[in-house]
């Protein structure tokens, strides 16, 4: 084969690979779709807890952290539900004993959308956490100074500043920039989601764990968004077992894990300063089934909830019934 012959192919294969690219891209946003396994990658399968697919970071573990840090059941339940809504668009927890599900729908904040990079991929100041890892900054905007302006996976900070910032801003009713008026999560009727609230509070904690879930890919490759490579960058980041959020990249998790708490805290006006055992041993746990398990049990044990379990593959293979801690 000629050099040129050999060009053309190359051509030719790049062409088709970029055209299922994008036919996969089409198939997952056409009307009424958004991805949810194949965009989130979330550890919390349906075979495991029978609800939507989604992140044990945002659910289980964070209506633990509520409940600990002083919210009562109901509040704990609906932030933990409300976070997870910021992926989904909707989402609907686990069914408390004597009464329905929560339910909380949230438009504006798809990762797809206009607002994904604020409420997903968005940077931090110093006045929160540096994650004990190679090549963190404190102020993650650093990351992508000298970065190209036309382009959103890789412009700097604009002159509002880091975008968890802007969102704690508006999550707390404080001064100081704010998403705008385009950019406000809305409820299901449309309408802006009011601050200083359960599900904005959620809302807010959703965006401090994406903001250190997406920030190894931010170190190595100075990107806000998902791609193939390098692996930090990739979906699989959330979830691999061995080379993932709760492995290689446990420093970001923890650190993550800590500012929600902190977050928490601030919000019932109280000292957030030193994270709760759950989270270290939360942390701890590699398999996403036994990890899921042990934050249910948890909350159940908090609240005295018993109507619902989650089953877990034992020792012989099979399933075993979860049980309360005491």
């Amino acid at each position: 084969m000629t050099h040129k012959q050999i060009q053309t192919d190359r051509r030719i294969r790049s062409a088709f690979t970029a055209g299922v690219a994008l036919l996969l891209i089409g198939v997952l946003l056409g009307p009424g779709r958004v991805p949810v396994a194949q965009g989130y990658n979330a550890d919390a399968t349906t075979a495991i807890t029978g609800l939507t697919q989604h992140s044990s970071f945002h659910y289980e573990m964070v209506r633990v952290l509520a409940l600990l840090a002083g919210f009562d059941k109901n509040e704990a339940e609906e932030i933990g539900v409300a976070g997870e809504a910021v992926d989904l668009g909707q989402f609907t927890g686990y069914k408390f004993l004597g009464s329905k599900a929560k339910t909380v729908t949230i438009r504006n904040t798809n990762r797809f959308g206009p607002n994904g990079r604020l409420y997903h991929f968005g940077r931090r100041s110093s006045q929160y956490e540096k994650v004990d890892a190679d090549g963190a900054r404190s102020n993650t905007c650093e990351y992508f100074k000298g970065g190209d302006r036309t382009s959103p996976n890789t412009a700097p900070c604009t002159v509002k500043g880091p975008e968890l910032d802007q969102i704690k801003n508006w999550a707390f009713d404080l001064p100081g920039p704010k998403p705008t008026a385009n950019e406000l999560p809305r409820d299901a009727s449309g309408k802006p989601i009011q601050p200083k609230t359960p599900v904005a509070i959620g809302i807010y904690v959703h965006s401090i764990g994406d903001s250190y879930s997406h920030e190894k890919c931010m170190i190595d490759a100075a990107f806000r968004f998902h791609k193939p490579i390098p692996f930090s960058c990739n979906t699989q980041w959330h979830t691999d077992p061995v080379r993932g959020e709760f492995t290689v990249g446990i420093a970001f998790t923890k650190a993550a894990a800590n500012e929600v708490w902190r977050a928490l805290r601030q919000f019932k006006g109280a000292d957030g300063s030193n994270p709760p055992n759950f989270i270290k041993e939360f942390l701890a746990i590699k398999d996403a089934c036994t990890r899921v398990k042990f934050a249910v049990d948890t909350f159940n044990s908090l609240t005295g909830e018993t109507s619902k379990g989650i089953r877990c593959p034992g020792p012989s293979g099979t399933l075993g019934k979860s049980r309360r801690r005491g």
